[in-house]
């Protein structure tokens, strides 16, 4: 707004310079929350919750407002990272921060589920390669198709 002397020395009213596309930059590079959101491929209330979780903190504007830097999408790249492997919020939030107590475990217990897991596929690939070739007119009656069958198709197993 500004406010000045106009001809002659008279006082012009106050006005206003609308400044476009404000909302979600600003000057020093940092983004809004609408823009990171967008850049994420994630609703607003998303970050929120994030943010209410201690995971990503974005610094504030004077007015309160969300101000996410580059280093705070990257940061946000890397949660979104983390909860595709399995990680929840509160295991991301032990991991981010290199001298977080318990971080080392929660790093193991996620490889050794992921290590499971692929064994897991592995074998399952191997039974539905046996079964595409399988001879027997059922595959109830293969011995090697049962016995997979039987690694895991109860209830309380864990093989």
């Amino acid at each position: 707004m500004r406010v000045g002397l106009g001809r002659e020395g008279t006082v012009t009213h106050p006005t206003l310079e609308l400044q476009v596309d404000l909302k979600s930059t600003c000057n020093d590079g940092s983004v809004r929350i609408g823009e990171a959101a967008a850049r994420l491929g994630v609703a607003t209330h998303v970050l929120r919750h994030w943010e209410d979780e201690r995971v990503v903190i974005p610094l504030r504007s004077s007015s309160g407002h969300r101000d996410y830097a580059e280093e705070h999408l990257q940061r946000l790249r890397i949660v979104k990272s983390c909860q595709r492997l399995g990680l929840s919020l509160p295991e991301i939030r032990q991991i981010l921060h290199r001298d977080e107590p318990g971080r080392v475990a929660v790093i193991d217990r996620r490889v050794g589920e992921i290590r499971r897991l692929r064994a897991e596929l592995d074998m399952a690939e191997r039974f539905l390669g046996h079964v595409r070739e399988c001879r027997h007119d059922f595959i109830t009656r293969c011995t090697e198709c049962s016995a997979y069958a039987g690694t895991r198709g109860e209830i309380g197993s864990d093989a």
